[in-house]
């Protein structure tokens, strides 16, 4: 959505599938996902949840929607409803990275590092979601990295939080 008549353009045919078939949870994660493209958070998180709770969504679209909800509420500043939304996402597919590094980031913004590196280990240590599942290759990449290396500084782990953050630096200098 580099334009904003793009983003209304394709809110408006969202919309219009909505008219002809409400209950689509597919058009019900769409609308969400125009809303978190948009900025929109707290429309997104309404509309996440709403495929998270739609009994047709299929178990992915509704990992995803939880991921989304937490860090939408990351972006609302509710750190709690984060938390909560990323253990949602736990509860429908535990087996996938993402809301590990969710609680590991969440954890890291609350102040609280043991914990960060505790859930980004246990991140580590879990598969990547399907192909055709959305995830975000900076969060394997530079993401964890980064939020280790400032773990790490915060208890005083000099070394570890170098190592860290030139592991996150070697995946984007910039």
């Amino acid at each position: 959505h580099k334009q904003q008549s793009s983003a209304q353009r394709n809110h408006t045919q969202i919309e219009i599938e909505l008219e002809g078939d409400p209950h689509n949870p597919r058009h019900i994660f769409y609308m969400a996902n125009g809303y978190f493209a948009q900025h929109k958070w707290a429309d997104a998180v309404e509309w996440y949840g709403r495929t998270g709770d739609h009994p047709k969504a299929n178990p992915h679209e509704r990992w995803q929607a939880y991921c989304y909800m937490s860090l939408a509420y990351e972006q609302l500043g509710s750190l709690d409803l984060s938390m909560q939304a990323a253990w949602m996402v736990i509860d429908i597919l535990p087996q996938y990275k993402e809301p590990y590094y969710r609680l590991g980031t969440i954890a890291l913004l609350a102040g609280e590092p043991d914990k960060c590196i505790y859930w980004m280990g246990v991140g580590a240590t879990k598969q990547e979601p399907p192909y055709f599942a959305f995830k975000n290759p900076m969060e394997y990449s530079y993401n964890t990295r980064a939020a280790m290396a400032d773990a790490h500084f915060q208890k005083g782990e000099v070394r570890a939080a170098l190592a860290a953050a030139q592991a996150a630096y070697s995946v984007s200098p910039t």
